[in-house]
C-alpha cells in the first residue's frame, strides 16, 4: 500500500508550488476548464488525444496547464464513495497527458513554455503571439454566457473562437488569446484542434498567485530537442543520469494552490487492495503525424 501512494503522490506532485518570486506575481482571479480533443493521427481520426485542461487567469498574466490531478482525484473519490466499493480501484486513461503549459504576460507581452520530462520542468521563452481575429455579430449561449464569434489564421490552422464579453480575460486555450473577452470554446477549421468549454468559476476570494518560479530549468529548443532525443533512445540511461545528479523539482509558475487532500486521505489504507492504471482506454494512436502547429 505504501508504494501505491507513493506512485500517486508521484503522479501529481508537479502541480504543486515550492518557490515564489513575490515580486512577480499577481493574483488568480478565476479558473475555466476545457476539454482538450487532438486528433494527431490522421489514420485514426475516430480516436484522438482528449485531457481536460485548465486556465488559470488574473489581469495581465495566465497560465495554461494540464487538468490530470483533478481527474486522478475524481475518479478515486467517486469509487471510493461507491458503496459497492470492493478495495480495487481503477484508473482510466485516454492517453498520455499533455506535457506542455503555457505562461502568458500580456502587459510585457511574454509567452513561456513549461516542458515537463520526468521530475524536471524546463522553461522555454517563445515569441508573443500576434493574432489578427476577425470578429463578427454572430452570438451563441455557452455555458449560460453570452458570446460573440471571432476567426483567425494561426499556424497552418483556421480557428473559429467563441469568447464571452461579460468575463473581461482577455485569455484563452493554449496560445490562443487577445480577444476582449475569455475564449470559452475554440477549434480549427478541420475540427483537429478543439477546446471545449466546461466549466468557469471565479476564485478572487482564493489566495492564488500567478508568477514565475525559482524550480525551474531555463533552456532553449535546440537543447530540449537533443534532451527529447535523448530521452526516446535511451529512457533507462536517461533515468539513472537524473537519479545521480539531475536537478529534480516540485514547481510550475502558479504559486500558493492548496494542496487537495487526496483519496487517499479518507480512506483507511487497509481498505485499499489495489490500484489499477487503464491506460489509453481511448486507443489513441501512438503516431503523432498531426501536430496542433503546422507551420513555425
Amino acid at each position: 500500500m505504501k508504494h501505491l501512494k507513493l506512485w500517486y503522490v508521484g503522479v501529481v506532485c508537479f502541480f504543486f508550488i515550492v518557490k515564489v518570486n513575490a515580486q512577480e506575481t499577481e493574483p488568480v482571479l478565476a479558473r475555466a476548464r476545457y476539454q482538450f480533443i487532438h486528433v494527431n493521427d490522421t489514420a485514426n481520426r475516430d480516436h484522438p488525444k482528449e485531457e481536460e485542461m485548465v486556465l488559470y487567469a488574473g489581469i495581465n498574466r495566465s497560465f495554461f496547464t494540464s487538468n490530470a490531478e483533478e481527474e486522478i482525484n475524481r475518479q478515486m473519490e467517486e469509487q471510493v464513495a461507491n458503496p459497492s466499493f470492493d478495495g480495487n480501484i481503477t484508473l482510466v486513461s485516454k492517453g498520455s497527458s499533455t506535457n506542455e503549459s503555457f505562461y502568458f504576460v500580456s502587459n510585457t507581452r511574454a509567452l513561456k513554455r513549461i516542458y515537463r520530462l520526468m521530475q524536471n520542468q524546463y522553461i522555454l521563452d517563445e515569441p508573443y503571439p500576434q493574432l489578427d481575429w476577425k470578429i463578427n455579430d454572430d452570438t451563441l449561449t455557452i455555458g449560460g454566457y453570452n458570446c460573440q464569434k471571432a476567426t483567425v489564421s494561426f499556424k497552418g490552422r483556421t480557428y473559429t473562437a467563441w469568447f464571452s464579453p461579460e468575463l473581461p480575460f482577455s485569455f484563452g486555450p493554449w496560445k490562443l488569446h487577445g480577444l476582449p473577452g475569455l475564449i470559452l470554446d475554440v477549434a480549427d477549421s478541420k475540427k483537429e484542434v478543439v477546446f471545449h468549454f466546461v466549466g468557469f468559476e471565479k476564485l478572487d476570494h482564493v489566495n492564488l498567485q500567478i508568477g514565475t518560479t525559482t524550480d525551474y530549468i531555463e533552456i532553449n529548443q535546440e537543447a530540449l530537442d537533443r534532451l527529447l532525443k535523448a530521452f526516446k533512445e535511451n529512457r533507462q540511461t536517461f533515468m539513472d543520469v537524473q537519479g545521480q545528479g539531475g536537478r529534480s523539482n516540485a514547481a510550475n509558475v502558479i504559486s500558493g494552490l492548496p494542496k487537495k487532500e487526496d483519496a487517499f486521505s479518507s480512506i483507511d489504507p487497509g481498505k485499499i487492495k489495489s490500484i489499477n492504471v487503464n491506460k489509453n482506454a481511448g486507443g489513441v494512436s501512438n503516431t503523432d503525424n498531426n501536430p496542433i502547429e503546422l507551420t513555425k
